[in-house]
Order: C-alpha cells, then sequence, then structure tokens
C-alpha cells in the first residue's frame, strides 16, 4: 500500500489566496452549492500536540506488503506563555449551522461541521500536519491577507501515541496514550470506547451515522478488538489508502451518553465543553480544566452566535458584535467593507468541493464527451460567478494534492478542437443535445447557455432543462439526467487522493449511468462496461496503489464522464481582538483551540 500520508512532499508549495468574494466558511465550505449534493464533511483533527511521529514507508506499491511502523517521540514546542500568547478571554464567534443533534457525535457532515471541526468537543486517534502561512497584501495593498502554503499531511500521534500497521496494510494496532484520558463527565476514556464509536460506525444503523462518511470510509473495515484498555486493533478486509482519514476524523464519543445527545448532551475528552445552547441565540463552549492534552485551549470562553445567514452574520462582523467570522458567502458590499478595513485580517483556507459538470456514460461518443469538455469557459465562470481567488481548472483534486498536475489542469476551452471531435465522432444524433440545470445557482444556466452559444455554431441545438433541486438530485442519484448535468457539486478534498476518488462519484460512473433496478452490477452498465480499465484505476486509486499520478489524470481526461468547472477555496475574517497561533492543519482548517484574545 502505497502511504500518502508518511510521504507527502511538504516542500512542494502550492498556493491559495485569499478571496473576498464568494468562498465558502468554515461551515460551509462545500455546501453552499460548492461541494457534494450529497452529505458533505471535513474529517480532520486538530493540531497543537507536542508528540510528532516517525514512520517507515513504502514508496511503491510492489513493497506494499512491509510492515509500518510509527512511534511517538516527544519534540521541542514553545508554549503558549514563551510565544507571548495571552491566556484566557472570551472569544466571540459567529457561525450560521444550528447543531443537528441527531447526527453528533459520530457524522460531521453537513451544518454539524462547523462544531466538530472547530469547537474540539470531540477528540479523535491522530491528527495531520498543517499548512503554514505568512502574512501578505491584497491585490489593492489595503487588507491584510494570508498566503497558505507548504501543506504536511503526515499523520500524528492525538490519542492514540503510537501505532503498527501489519499484514501486508490489514491490521492497524493503535497504542493509546499513557495518560488518564477522561470525558467531560469524568468517566474514563479506554480501548472499550475507541471500539464502540467505531462499530457504531462500521454499522450504519444508529440514526446518526446513516449516511455518515465514516460509515462509508469504514466499508472495508471488518473488527475492531481490544486486547487491553490502552490497545485497539483494527482488522481491514484488504489495504486502504484512505483509513488515516477515518482514524483522524471518527470522533471518540460516550455510549453511556449517546441517548441524551439528541438534548444537546455532547460528552467528548476534547479541549472545550459544551453548553448553554439557545436555539435562538447560539451556544457556549467552555474550557476543559481536565483536558489531557499538554497544550490545552488557551481561551477560557467561546461564545457563538448562531446567524440567519451570511449577511447577519456579516453586519455583526462589522459593527464589531463577533470578532471570527466563519461561515457562508459573503455578500459583495460586506466582503467590499471588509476589504478596504486594514484592521481586519482575512486568510484563505483550501476548499472541500467544488462544481463538476457531468456526462452520461452510457449516451455519447467518448469523442463527443470530449469535445463537450472544451466547450466549457473555467476562467470566465470562476471570475463571474465564485471567488476572485477559486481556482478554474480541470482536475477534481486540490492543488496541495500530491494527485494534482498542473500541466494537465490548464483550463482548455478550444471551440475549434471541441468541433474536430464532435465532427470525428460522426456529430450528435438528430443535431440535438439536452442539458438537466440547477437555475438556483446562477453558474449553472450561465454555463448552460456558454455551451448552447458555441454548439449553434457547429449547427448543433443544446436544449436547456431548468430542474428542480429534489428533481436534479433525483437524476443525478439515478444516472437518468438527459446529455448533461449542470449545477451540481462533488468533492474535491485537501487531504488523500483516495478519499476524493472514494467520494467522488463523478468518476467511476456510479451516477453518470443508469442505475435501474440495481440488479445490474456497475461494471455491467452501459458506458461503464466500455472503461474497465478505468475502473480498475479507481480501485487502485482507493487501494492507495496509484504512484503514477498523471497517467491516472489523463485516462480521466480520456473518459471524460465530468470534468472540474471550479474548486472553490474558504475565507476566515477576524478582528484586531484576536491573535491566531498557527493552527492550521492539513486540510486548512483553523481551529478555535489556538485562537486566543490579544
Amino acid at each position: 500500500m502505497s502511504d500518502y500520508w508518511n510521504r507527502r512532499s511538504i516542500s512542494r508549495r502550492r498556493l491559495m489566496r485569499g478571496a473576498a468574494l464568494g468562498g465558502a466558511g468554515l461551515a460551509g465550505a462545500a455546501l453552499i452549492g460548492c461541494g457534494s449534493d450529497d452529505e458533505t464533511t471535513s474529517a480532520s483533527s486538530s493540531g497543537g500536540s507536542s508528540a510528532s511521529s516517525s514512520s517507515s514507508s513504502s514508496s511503491s506499491a510492489a513493497t506494499a506488503a512491509a510492515t509500518q511502523q510509527v512511534v511517538a517521540t516527544s519534540v521541542a514546542t514553545t508554549s503558549a506563555t514563551d510565544s507571548g500568547i495571552k491566556m484566557g478571554g472570551t472569544l466571540k464567534a459567529g457561525t450560521n449551522s444550528t447543531p443537528n443533534f441527531v447526527r453528533m457525535p459520530f457524522n460531521t457532515a453537513g451544518n454539524n461541521t462547523y462544531m466538530n471541526q472547530n469547537s474540539r468537543i470531540f477528540d479523535r486517534l491522530v491528527e495531520v500536519g498543517q499548512m503554514r502561512g505568512k502574512r501578505q497584501l491584497a491585490r489593492d495593498q489595503k487588507a491584510p491577507l494570508y498566503e497558505l502554503y507548504d501543506a504536511d499531511f503526515s499523520v500524528y500521534p492525538s490519542l492514540a501515541q503510537s501505532w503498527e500497521v501489519t499484514d501486508g496494510g490489514t491490521t492497524v494496532i493503535f497504542k493509546l496514550i499513557d495518560k488518564d484520558v477522561q470525558f467531560h463527565d469524568g468517566k474514563p476514556m479506554t480501548a472499550a470506547d475507541v471500539k464502540a464509536s467505531y462499530e457504531l460506525m462500521m454499522a450504519g444503523e444508529h440514526e446518526g451515522v446513516v449516511g455518515s462518511p465514516y460509515n462509508l470510509m469504514s466499508a472495508n473495515f471488518t473488527s475492531v478488538e481490544t486486547p487491553d484498555d490502552k490497545t485497539v486493533v483494527v482488522r481491514l478486509s484488504k489495504p486502504t489508502g484512505y483509513m488515516y482519514d477515518f482514524f483522524r476524523g471518527a470522533n471518540i464519543g460516550d455510549m453511556n451518553t449517546l441517548e441524551q445527545v439528541k438534548e444537546g448532551v455532547l460528552n467528548g475528552t476534547g479541549p472545550f465543553k459544551f453548553g448553554n445552547y439557545d436555539p435562538n441565540v447560539g451556544y457556549e463552549l467552555t474550557k476543559n480544566a481536565d483536558y489531557w492534552g499538554d497544550t490545552g485551549p488557551y481561551l477560557d470562553k467561546i461564545e457563538t452566535t448562531i446567524f440567519a445567514d451570511s449577511g447577519a452574520q456579516g453586519l455583526a462582523f462589522e459593527a464589531g458584535d463577533i470578532d471570527l467570522f466563519t461561515g457562508g458567502t459573503l455578500l459583495p458590499e460586506h466582503a467590499e467593507a471588509i476589504a478596504d478595513n486594514g484592521d481586519w485580517e482575512h486568510e484563505t483556507y483550501g476548499g472541500m468541493g467544488g462544481r463538476v459538470f457531468r456526462l452520461r456514460a452510457d449516451i455519447l461518443d467518448k469523442r463527443v464527451r470530449q469535445g463537450l469538455m472544451l466547450l466549457l469557459q473555467q476562467d470566465r465562470i470562476q471570475k463571474e460567478y465564485f471567488g476572485e481567488f477559486d481556482q478554474g481548472g480541470r482536475l477534481q483534486f486540490q492543488p496541495s494534492s500530491i494527485a494534482f498536475v498542473p500541466e494537465l489542469d490548464t483550463v482548455a476551452y478550444n471551440p475549434a478542437e471541441a468541433a474536430k471531435l464532435i465532427s470525428a465522432a460522426g456529430g450528435v444524433e438528430g443535431n440535438v443535445l439536452k442539458a438537466d440545470v440547477l437555475p438556483e445557482r446562477l453558474d449553472a444556466p450561465a454555463t448552460a447557455q456558454m455551451i448552447q452559444q458555441d454548439l449553434a455554431q457547429m449547427g448543433i441545438e443544446l436544449q436547456i432543462n431548468n430542474r428542480e433541486y429534489s428533481e436534479m438530485i433525483s437524476l443525478q442519484t439515478t444516472g437518468t439526467f438527459e446529455h448533461m448535468l449542470i449545477g451540481f457539486g462533488n468533492w474535491i478534498k485537501q487531504g488523500s487522493p483516495a478519499l476524493t476518488v472514494l467520494y467522488a462519484d463523478s468518476y467511476d460512473g456510479r451516477m453518470n449511468a443508469p442505475v435501474g433496478d440495481g440488479s445490474v452490477a456497475l461494471r455491467d452498465r452501459p458506458g461503464v462496461k466500455d472503461e474497465l480499465e478505468w475502473m480498475d484505476l479507481i480501485e487502485k486509486a482507493k487501494d492507495g496503489e496509484i504512484e503514477d499520478w498523471e497517467a491516472w489524470n489523463k485516462k480521466f481526461l480520456d473518459v471524460a464522464w465530468s470534468n472540474c468547472v471550479v474548486r472553490t477555496n474558504g475565507n476566515r475574517f477576524r478582528s484586531p481582538n484576536v491573535a491566531w497561533n498557527g493552527g492550521y492543519d492539513a486540510d486548512a482548517w483553523g481551529y478555535l483551540k489556538w485562537a486566543s484574545k490579544s
């Protein structure tokens, strides 16, 4: 198994600049018309531990059976006091998300993303590295920005102090941290709690886990064993390239209080405790004085206000009622006001999703599909309908991913070449194509109309069918849209390529060919059965066996079932009252654990 996480080159520089417009915030980076239209999540865990890890890893699939060892070693860290960070105080934050307690604590999808990924109520077995940032200026030289770069996707200890991968990548043995870790109610946390949490996610039967990303990620998990209170053994049916995505994102919850979660009882082991929830106002996070970590929370309290929409939150930030803006797409007037205020800091972090153009796998000649892809005006769509610094491109990987190949991502709008390909394929039957479009996302009908105009020059008519959201979902999930589907997104994650491939249903034909009654296997469906080599490459990517990502991406463009239109980035704004002490993991999510009053 090719260990993506431990061979990630942190020197490979990928720039993701700040945007004042159009990016989604922490609570909705992949939800506001940008990410997957299934449930979405960020599965990252915070940094800040004083432990690191080292590992031996295979650089090729040929040595996948080699045993891999990861052992924690102590490293010197700068304490908050030594770095001049002021301890204590209350941070006032905003969000657009009302907690969905049914989904807690084992599903970080949807409107629980903000709570899980920033509030740090719960901990996980491992965590990932960080991106680094440096002060930059906006293009107008007015607003401070942060440029994030050099993502470190290495795996580091958290609740697990070390782990060992054996049996050709199918057994992972975790040794829990040698400390007395307690839940917020004082109950000791042991290996049994990890086992119970993982088994609940694997079963997928609990109301809060149905449809969970972690239920999907645990598909290859066969059993969890606990030889003693400090050891957890996870067994898999086959090597899995995204297994660390599960371990670093799956919350460890308390089974004894699981039935009380709907009442707002969130019993974790993290640095903050949840309380004082009012759905019309917000909630508080208070410092866990008994937190097990060497670096605890710098803040005494975080007061989070729930706003009805991004506009209301933007106004509150402008007025100084909140110090941290982390939600939703900004209205232009708020973005302009924030960008013009040099006292407010702004940074952009890598996105979780993007808009994806899909074509039916079983209707069009491959050359017709390839030609239609060349009619996407990514740059124009990105500039007119998304953030200034969001990225138009062709590949469904974030630029920080090892699977991203810049040379293949170049926007390829070329009507002349498109016409040649379509003509070589014998044209289009009846000279008519049809597009199902989601008009509530303004870029969708605009994209369709741009393609329509170019096709008209070739004598081909494009009929645009505007659909309601629920109707579009049905067309997508059954693969019964017409020739093309415009307006939906997909996961385009920062983390391992295996996880993006797992969730990107636009890759593998699941939603590009008719599902029918479900009796026909995916590989036997029309269109899909003509690209079995590609289907094999999909499985190898999920298993972590792909080394040649250039060849993989070339095959993706050749099959032409889907194409990225825009990859979206998120934004964060903070007032001068807040100092940010690092805290960017490799998914570029900033955790409130690092925030403090200056």
